[in-house]
């Protein structure tokens, strides 16, 4: 096993990013771990922490509580596949929030696993135990998800919003089939039969409105 794993830690919650800190520090004595972390979350303002960084793991909380999503999903899917290819993410959420959309997150090329952020302390603990030492056991995927398009995000917000398909069509000034066509496409990448399985996939609707979230 290679020493000097390195590690990025983001999570809002100072008590929950501490005791994965802590855990992280204790397996480091024996491991030589890098471990870097932010405080609040990886906004704009602090991508050069970690763009130029050789990072190994990144472990990243996705959260609400005035705190965008959006940045975050549009990290994991756009910015760490182009600064750091190799790198894996572990997610950790409510589940709650994120409903259906965990097989979506779960399918992401470099996402390995997303945790409930009711994990106990103790299986935390083992699981990151076992990724530091290169024994975590890791299913192999029948499908990789793919992320959505922009115009997919735009076309589901729209919908999301109760704006006939006509309408949709007319505003982003494409034809029908096409607004169909996007639809059809965006449902079957997350893995929701339909909108209305959309719509109640997660108890979180502020989760939903990020994850499509745009400049439309």
């Amino acid at each position: 096993m290679k020493e000097g794993k390195s590690f990025y830690l983001q999570h809002a919650c100072a008590y929950t990013r501490e005791g994965i800190d802590f855990i992280l520090r204790e397996l480091s004595n024996d491991l030589g771990l890098k471990i870097s972390s932010d405080s609040v979350d990886l906004q704009s303002r602090a991508y050069h922490l970690w763009q130029n960084k050789d990072v190994d793991f990144f472990i990243l909380g996705l959260q609400g509580n005035g705190y965008s999503y959006g940045t975050i999903l549009d990290i994991i899917i756009n910015q760490l596949p182009l600064y750091h290819p190799q790198a894996k993410v572990v997610i950790m959420a409510q589940a709650n929030s994120i409903g259906r959309l965990k097989h979506y997150l779960s399918g992401l090329r470099n996402v390995i696993t997303v945790l409930d952020y009711a994990i106990s302390i103790e299986d935390l603990r083992k699981y990151l135990q076992a990724l530091v030492t290169d024994s975590l056991e890791i299913a192999p995927r029948k499908q990789q998800a793919t992320p959505l398009t922009y115009q997919e995000i735009k076309v589901l917000r729209h919908l999301l919003k109760g704006m006939p398909v006509l309408k949709v069509a007319r505003t982003l000034e494409i034809n029908q089939k096409t607004v169909s066509g996007h639809k059809r496409s965006a449902l079957n990448k997350l893995g929701i039969p339909s909108l209305h399985g959309l719509m109640k996939c997660g108890n979180d609707t502020h989760m939903m409105n990020e994850l499509l979230r745009g400049d439309v």
